[in-house]
């Protein structure tokens, strides 16, 4: 984003709004501090990465967070120089590594990363001998490797053609313009089933976006560059974003190399919308305003019932620049909690409140009195391994979590309810249900979140405890599982009212 906001005629119109971030407003320089001081406490002494402090490394991660220094430090950020040199030293001795020689997707990250941080005389030989080894696996090329390490090959090949030459480049782009589907959005990079690399958070968005990336590292007009764009704008998600955090950093990462290479950030034209043969509004943009988000709204009952309704854009230019325009359409409409219906797409979820005496959980309650305990249980059943599984729960607003954590708090009822004596994630029908142990436990003022970092497939529990506190009536919102980046795997229970009488 900071890289974005350097941009000629963006920076000075585009400002961010303040983030709240645990209940204080931060500038987006003021979250960097603090997300690289976090950052710093999961750097293990020999210079890896971990999800979190207590967390084992993850040389996936490692790689991750040392690309985002790079980033931060390349933007103007004040990046310690000790951390990214240790992170640098443990990933260019990477070639030492077990997962390096038998993965070439690995060593393809590794490579990209490695030569990145470091010049071409300081990177260990064995990555240069490696990538050309690749290079010259027409087999590997074409089927054996994952889509995202392809185009970090892209990547690499065009921004270091003097160690590995132009024809290897051209060979792998038209390897992957071999690999590009094309939907009714545009076109677009699909992820290599049969080799997802999940560690580093793959996706058919972040790798069409990396597709993007090298082409503009290349300066590439490829035939397809608008149609790649098409399809990642029309992937968008009503809310902004594309779907995970990292696959929308990694296409605003991508615009805005698409911006410094095409000048679209030079454009000056006026549009007209249009709905039917009335015209609703106009806009136009110049280097004052170029990346304004107007907006306008078009009530319901100006939508005639049962007739195609034609919304019509008409642009005027008014230089010789590519004038794109980029706009979304979304019909928004709200439900009452209790008509919120359960979904299972990829997972299944069941949550339900019980008293403290029914043990077998035969009467789910949603009407409590003032100062009970109730025992929550979720049950999720995964069908296929999945992959950074977050789990959130919202309560009631007039109940709390009951924390164990507190010495206050009396933990016989976690000791009674927790099944401690069996481990383990695999479940076959007739089999005891299987405790769900979370790599991380949260609980929150309003919600409890959970997080796993793999699961195997089989049916989970887990049982959690809430105090009732303040009497009226309340929304119980959906508690919902989903794999983190694969949003379209997700499941919710239904919404329901929840009373605490007095």
């Amino acid at each position: 984003m900071k890289s974005g906001l350097n941009i000629q005629n963006i920076g000075d119109t585009f400002a961010l709004r303040e983030v709240e971030f645990e209940g204080v407003p931060y500038s987006l320089d003021q979250l960097v501090d603090i997300g690289l001081t976090r950052l710093y406490e999961t750097q293990k002494q020999d210079g890896s990465f971990s999800y979190y402090p207590n967390t084992s490394s993850s040389k996936y991660l490692t790689l991750h967070v040392a690309n985002t220094l790079k980033d931060l430090s390349d933007a103007g950020y004040q990046v310690n120089q000790d951390s990214l040199k240790r992170a640098s030293n443990y990933i260019n001795n990477m070639v030492n590594d077990r997962e390096y020689r038998d993965s070439n997707d690995f060593a393809i990250l590794s490579a990209y990363t490695a030569y990145r941080l470091r010049d071409k005389k300081q990177v260990h030989d064995y990555f240069e001998t490696r990538i050309k080894q690749i290079l010259k696996d027409e087999a590997l090329l074409h089927e054996k490797l994952g889509n995202e390490s392809l185009v970090y090959l892209a990547l690499l090949l065009s921004e270091r053609e003097g160690v590995f030459g132009s024809k290897s480049k051209d060979m792998l782009f038209a390897t992957l313009s071999n690999k590009v589907d094309v939907d009714a959005r545009g076109a677009f990079l699909p992820v290599n089933s049969s080799r997802i690399i999940w560690q580093y958070h793959e996706t058919p968005i972040k790798d069409t976006a990396l597709l993007l990336k090298a082409f503009v590292a290349d300066e590439r007009d490829d035939p397809m560059l608008d149609r790649v764009m098409r399809w990642l704008l029309a992937s968008r998600s009503k809310d902004g974003a594309w779907g995970s955090t990292n696959a929308t950093i990694s296409v605003i990462d991508s615009f805005t190399d698409y911006l410094q290479w095409k000048h679209e950030n030079e454009s000056q034209y006026t549009i007209t919308v249009s709905l039917g043969k009335n015209e609703k509004d106009s806009f136009t943009y110049g280097p004052d305003n170029i990346f304004a988000q107007n907006s306008m709204s078009v009530p319901m009952w100006d939508i005639a019932l049962d007739e195609l309704s034609a919304i019509q854009f008409v642009k005027s230019n008014e230089n010789e620049q590519q004038n794109n325009v980029y706009y979304d359409v979304s019909l928004k409409y709200f439900l009452p909690v209790d008509e919120i219906a359960p979904r299972d797409e990829g997972f299944t979820i069941e949550r339900a409140l019980y008293a403290l005496d029914d043990k077998d959980g035969e009467h789910p309650l949603n009407e409590v009195t003032a100062g009970d305990v109730l025992r929550g249980e979720l049950k999720i059943i995964v069908p296929n391994n999945r992959n950074f599984v977050a789990i959130e729960d919202f309560i009631p607003a007039g109940v709390e979590l009951v924390n164990f954590n507190l010495a206050t708090t009396d933990k016989s009822l976690k000791d009674e309810y927790t099944d401690t004596s069996s481990y383990g994630w695999y479940y076959s029908p007739g089999t005891k249900n299987r405790t769900l142990r979370p790599d991380v436990e949260e609980l929150r003022d309003d919600r409890l979140y959970l997080f796993s970092e793999r699961l195997s497939p089989g049916q989970y529990t887990y049982t959690y405890f809430v105090r009732a506190l303040v009497p009226g009536t309340f929304h119980h919102l959906p508690a919902v599982v989903s794999e983190m980046y694969f949003p379209e795997n997700f499941a919710r229970t239904r919404g329901e009212w929840f009373e605490v009488m007095e």
